[in-house]
Formats: C-alpha cells, sequence, structure tokens
C-alpha cells in the first residue's frame, strides 16, 4: 500500500471518570476510530486495558486496527499520557507493527495507581501522533507519477501560453468529469478558460489532494471552475487532527452495612452484606465481603471488596 511520507496525524481522546474504567485482564476500553490519510483504508482504534496481562497494577494503552486489509502496516507513535490541565505523566515514541485486527501494537504503561490519585477532575487525556514509516529499500520504490515530469503523461491541457500534461488514469479517480469530456469529443487535449495558476493549482489538488489555502483569489477561482468543469469538491487540507470524548457513565449510591460486634470477630473471618443492584447495571447483582485478618506489621486488619454475583437471574 502506497504512503505518503512525512504525514503526520495526532488523535487525542479524552475519558471521564476514568476512574472507573474497570475490567477484567484482558478486557479494554476502544476509542472512536479515526483514519490516517496517509494510509487510506484502515480504520485505526487506541486500546486501554485497566488491568494488563501479567501485571494487574499497570495499565496498558495499544494501538490496533478495525479493517479487512490484510497488509503489514509500521507506524511510528509518540504517545503522551496528560491530565485536563495539560500535565504530562509520560511521552514515549517508538515503532509498531499492526498486521490486522488481532495485532495490537504497544504504545506505553503507567502504575495505576499513582495515576488515579493524580488526575484532575478524574479526566485522562491520551495524545497519540501517528506518522507511516515506508520501505527503507529505495531501489524497490516506483518513480513518482506526477503531471510536473510529463512522465507517461496521455492528456494536454491547454490554458492561454501555458500548457500542462496530466494522466488519464488519475483523471479517471479525480476528475472523471473532465475525462468524460475528452471522451465526448473524442480527443487528448482540452483548453481551459482559466488562468494557468488556477489550472496548476487543480491539477496538484487532483495529484496530491493538497490545497493551498493562503490564496484567496485563486481559491475563488477554484470554485467558479468547479461549478464549470466539474472538478471535485474542494478540501484545503487533509485531516491532521482528531479529538474524540468518552464519558464512563457512573452513578454514586450510598451503603450502609451494620457489622454486629466487630471488635470481637475472630481472626480470618468472611462475612457477606445482602445482595443490591444499581440503575445503570439492573441485570448485575452485587454484594460486599469483609475479610479480617491478622498482619506482621499492623496486627488485626480487614479489607472490603466489591463481588459481583454470577447467577441465573444475572447477566455476564
Amino acid at each position: 500500500m502506497e504512503k505518503q511520507k512525512g504525514d503526520k496525524f495526532t488523535f487525542t481522546w479524552i475519558i471521564e471518570n476514568f476512574s472507573m474504567c474497570h475490567g477484567s485482564r484482558g478486557e479494554s476500553l476502544g476509542s472512536p476510530e479515526f483514519v490516517l490519510n496517509s494510509l487510506p483504508g484502515m480504520k485505526w482504534r487506541v486500546e486501554v486495558f485497566a488491568q494488563d496481562c501479567y501485571e494487574g497494577n499497570d495499565i496498558c494503552i495499544y494501538v490496533t486496527r478495525d479493517d479487512n486489509i490484510s497488509d503489514l502496516c509500521t507506524i511510528k507513535c509518540t504517545a503522551q499520557i496528560l491530565d485536563w490541565n495539560g500535565r504530562i505523566y509520560c511521552s514515549i515514541t517508538n515503532e509498531v507493527e499492526v498486521e490486522n485486527s488481532d495485532d495490537l501494537g504497544f504504545l506505553c504503561a503507567f502504575e495505576r495507581n499513582y495515576l488515579l490519585h493524580s488526575l484532575v477532575h478524574d479526566i485522562l487525556v491520551i495524545k497519540c501522533t501517528f506518522q507511516p514509516v515506508g520501505d527503507s529499500n529505495k531501489e524497490d520504490e516506483l518513480p513518482e507519477l506526477s503531471y510536473k515530469n510529463e512522465l507517461f503523461t496521455d492528456v494536454v491541457l491547454r490554458t492561454g501560453d501555458s500548457t500542462f500534461r496530466a494522466h488519464k488514469a488519475i483523471l479517471s479517480v479525480r476528475w472523471p468529469k473532465l475525462l468524460e469530456m475528452l471522451h465526448a469529443e473524442e480527443t487528448c487535449e482540452q483548453i481551459l478558460d482559466v488562468k494557468p495558476d488556477v489550472l496548476e493549482a487543480m491539477l496538484e489538488y487532483v495529484y496530491t489532494g493538497k490545497l493551498n489555502c493562503s490564496e484567496p483569489e485563486i481559491l475563488a477561482n477554484l470554485h467558479l471552475a468547479r461549478i464549470k468543469y466539474g472538478f471535485p469538491s474542494l478540501q484545503c487540507t487533509p485531516y491532521v487532527d482528531q479529538k474524540a470524548r468518552t464519558i464512563i457513565t457512573m452513578e454514586k449510591i450510598s451503603f450502609e452495612w451494620p457489622i454486629k460486634n466487630f471488635s470481637s470477630l475472630p481472626i480470618n473471618s468472611i462475612l457477606y452484606s445482602h445482595v443490591f443492584s444499581v440503575n445503570i447495571l439492573e441485570s448485575c447483582r452485587w454484594n460486599l465481603k469483609f475479610h479480617i485478618h491478622k498482619d506482621d506489621i499492623y496486627g488485626r486488619v480487614f479489607d472490603i471488596f466489591i463481588c459481583k454475583l454470577y447467577d441465573i437471574k444475572s447477566k455476564p
């Protein structure tokens, strides 16, 4: 697949209520899909694993694909973890290889407890800048197909005293209306009633998809030419930045559990509360587990766990 070197794309993902991002090992929270202009057809996604498969205290971030293209793709990525105020917790740059939707490209990892205690307003920001890595074997690269070098051109476009040459194959995809005009007149030459700099800007857009928006006069003439000659819709620059926001739904509840004769409970006592549910997860049932034990340093201590029940009435 052709890669446009030097093209960078930044994806910023804002996750609100991040402390509520829980999941068993192997479960992840996925971002909305995004695409890189230099890798057409490939759909990308960032995955956050609240518990790493190997180290339960780490939160790991990966990049993966969600498309049917089997090409192995290598991208260079700078991943930054920030809080709402822009404070950077970590910034890592590496190259990852992703072949299909089953592959995960590791970006970075950080210690969960430290991050959760440091976040402002419980908002995590993940900012990733991607850049495709091209094949380093220069001998296998094909020459660039451009209207400027006139290599293999088979169409002549004239305006005033200027002449430009182009390729029917490119026009058939990027400017089909012009090719229809050529076929209708059974010719390979066409005179266009536009200024030379406008026609050159049109060809530049056809071949590269890029347009210089710093010349208002050319832009105005381009829009007129688009109507007259069926030129494709204009987009000044390809997307180089995209932001997405995920809000983890949460509900605060108050729960009281009186434990009688607490001070006289023997070591290794285990107690369970009554079962309860919450509105946002009505199909799930929960209870609390209380475990009192002895610690070598602190002596008599206790742990409290929240447990999800699995039975016929509860969905997993």
